[in-house]
């Protein structure tokens, strides 16, 4: 399963912070963690098996921001934090990754 990489994953951190998103939007409480592994939307026509008819398929890599008291969650679309050029996802362990 893919997992944001340790430096994407602190920017994603600091980058909620500097937005003012420190409290839960339902319940208030100061809980708010921001998800090792992306969300996977699939927008346009629903997946198929046929490479070729999923010319309209567009999967978003979405950063999830979840209270630990209540369960909400936000999903935030990845292209906003990153420019195109950044490897932000990794299959090894966060804590597994060098610098």
């Amino acid at each position: 399963m893919p997992r944001w990489r340790k430096r994407a994953l602190e920017g994603m951190v600091k980058r909620m912070a500097q937005l003012g998103l420190s409290t839960c939007l339902v319940c208030g409480a100061e809980a708010l963690m921001v998800r090792q592994t992306p969300g996977i939307v699939s927008t346009g026509n629903a997946c198929t098996v046929n490479a070729e008819e999923d010319q309209f398929v567009n999967l978003e890599f979405a950063v999830i921001v979840e209270c630990d008291v209540c369960g909400h969650m936000s999903f935030f679309n990845s292209e906003n934090f990153f420019n195109g050029s950044e490897k932000i996802l990794t299959n090894k362990d966060v804590c597994d990754e060098g610098p």
